[in-house]
């Protein structure tokens, strides 16, 4: 309702909005974004949808996982120039994604760089996101996927357990490395799905 409203004010000025009130409407476009993402992460860790399995562009994923998120001017992502053709639950796996960036931002204080990498093997998938944030301590990196486990004042704690849950959906494994911080999602190529009637080509 909030999105909804503001996009309607901002018919009304015709693409002359005046840059006091511009700077108002980017300010409740952030807000609403946050308020989203951790309605979103609450929903996908408590809800078990069927998985909606299809082939995909791994780089039009990573794409669009960026759209769900608010990226502030001064983070640059250094994103993958390969793709790969992965069978999987698109949304999910946007999902994921959208969270570990969101994370990085985070880590990085709204002010570093982060690097999406894509590599292909003859069995599996790799998709990386690393950040030049300070890092984690050890007692972080082995509770980070716990549910309700946060080192953020407004952190639901959900959000990486919930990643954790989606590529466990797709049989795949999450690690994390330090120094530096690289969150590292292992994808098998020629995973079986109860699903596969949903199944397209």
């Amino acid at each position: 309702i909030i999105l909804n409203t503001i996009d309607l004010i901002k018919m009304k000025y015709d693409g002359n909005i005046p840059p006091d009130i511009l700077n108002q409407f980017l300010i409740i476009d952030r807000a609403t974004s946050r308020m989203t993402f951790q309605l979103d992460e609450v929903l996908n860790f408590v809800r078990h949808a069927p998985l909606d399995i299809k082939k995909n562009s791994l780089l039009e994923i990573i794409h669009t996982s960026l759209y769900r998120i608010v990226i502030p001017d001064n983070v640059s992502i250094t994103l993958p120039k390969n793709d790969v053709e992965y069978t999987c639950d698109s949304r999910k796996i946007e999902a994921a994604l959208s969270n570990l960036v969101m994370n990085s931002i985070q880590a990085v204080e709204n002010n570093g760089e982060i690097h999406i990498r894509l590599t292909e093997f003859e069995s599996e998938i790799l998709l990386e996101v690393e950040d030049s944030g300070p890092g984690m301590s050890e007692q972080t990196r082995a509770k980070i996927f716990d549910p309700l486990f946060t080192t953020k004042s407004r952190g639901t704690g959900l959000g990486l357990a919930t990643v954790k849950n989606m590529v466990d959906e797709h049989h795949g494994e999450i690690k994390v490395s330090l120094e530096p911080t690289i969150f590292s999602i292992t994808l098998p190529k020629n995973t079986r799905f109860p699903s596969s009637k949903s199944m397209s080509s």
